[in-house]
């Protein structure tokens, strides 16, 4: 490893990012690179900010075209796939703004779940975005119920936006080298406020320390802030546990 390399992993291990994409390399292929931050508690009854799916595109020469995300459920503890009902995929900068409407809205978060964009969406060449799973929590879910969110980077119809060549997406990886495409949810009785007109909730306190959306991820934690209070200090152990 050079000495560019081993500074820039020296700062996410110092940083404690979770999604941290490794060190920029020049952008000589096409790329996309996938990663998933689960809040770690959502409580009965609220609608919530269920995970960030982070697309990094930083290193790739072309924009990047997808047209859905498919994501995978465990569930255990009672909780199951009437858990996470109504769930939608929006930009962190316009969480409240669903991306699959229609035909393409799903009612239930089930073992697996493909959520297709009414309009592919585009990552452009040199950036990163991020993308919220947000859903309703359903109250009848017993308090020691969770779930398991993962997304699998190779399920990503991925293309080349201008080409329409494949593109097969890779794992963003952790400071410890692990990838960050699972985490866990859990559902606990004491009800969070809610931010009002059907707006997200985001308890868990994702990462927002990178990526271009940060200050949008930041703003959408502003407004429910009393919510983020307990998650936040169980986000930091997990992120020190990974560092």
């Amino acid at each position: 490893m050079n000495r560019k390399s081993l500074i820039g992993a020296a700062l996410c291990a110092a940083t404690g990012i979770l999604l941290c994409a490794g060190v920029a390399s020049a952008q000589t292929s096409p790329s996309l690179m996938v990663g998933i931050d689960v809040s770690p508690q959502l409580a009965l009854g609220t609608r919530g900010t269920v995970a960030l799916v982070k697309l990094d595109a930083s290193n790739s020469s072309a924009n990047v075209e997808i047209p859905s995300l498919t994501f995978s459920g465990t569930f255990a503890g009672g909780a199951g796939q009437t858990t996470f009902t109504n769930c939608s995929i929006a930009f962190t900068n316009a969480i409240n703004i669903a991306l699959n409407t229609g035909t393409h809205a799903l009612s239930n978060f089930a073992s697996t779940s493909v959520f297709t964009f009414d309009t592919p969406i585009v990552v452009p060449a040199g950036t990163t975005r991020w993308l919220g799973l947000v859903c309703d929590v359903d109250g009848a879910t017993p308090q020691s119920g969770s779930v398991t969110v993962g997304v699998n980077p190779s399920t990503i119809g991925a293309t080349n936006a201008s080409s329409t060549a494949a593109i097969i997406p890779t794992a963003s990886v952790g400071p410890t080298g692990s990838q960050l495409t699972t985490g866990t949810v859990s559902i606990i009785g004491a009800s969070l406020p809610s931010s009002g007109s059907g707006a997200a909730v985001t308890p868990g306190v994702p990462n927002t320390g990178a990526g271009g959306d940060a200050a949008a991820n930041i703003a959408i934690l502003a407004a429910s802030a009393a919510a983020v209070i307990a998650g936040l200090a169980l986000l930091l152990k997990k992120s020190n546990a990974n560092a």
